[in-house]
């Protein structure tokens, strides 16, 4: 039985976002979803990336890790495929831009 995705929940992103915790957002969409709305502070490495594994050797070892999509499919996609690779120390955001945006 697979355990489930390590997720945060908006609050929690807010709350670090407050505390200045250092952290990298990940956004897993594509350009044209990116230039139409965004986190803050996030970083735009669409899903491709992540499938071909080019994506790996921009991530940091040495913080934490928290990949968002638009409702959390694609970012729970890329969190299988990065914690494989040994990133560890990392989450995906539950309920994408979606959720943040209702927050």
């Amino acid at each position: 039985m697979k355990t489930p995705a390590p997720e945060i929940s908006v609050e929690d992103l807010k709350s670090k976002f407050a505390a200045n915790e250092d952290f990298l957002l990940i956004d897993v969409r594509e350009p044209e979803e990116f230039a139409q709305s965004r986190i803050p502070g996030s970083v735009l490495m669409p899903v491709a990336g992540f499938i071909d594994a080019s994506a790996f050797k921009l991530l940091p070892r040495d913080k934490e890790i928290i990949l968002h999509c638009r409702s959390g499919i694609r970012s729970a996609t890329c969190l299988a495929l990065i914690q494989k690779a040994g990133f560890t120390n990392s989450r995906h955001l539950d309920g994408g831009i979606v959720a943040w945006e209702k927050l």
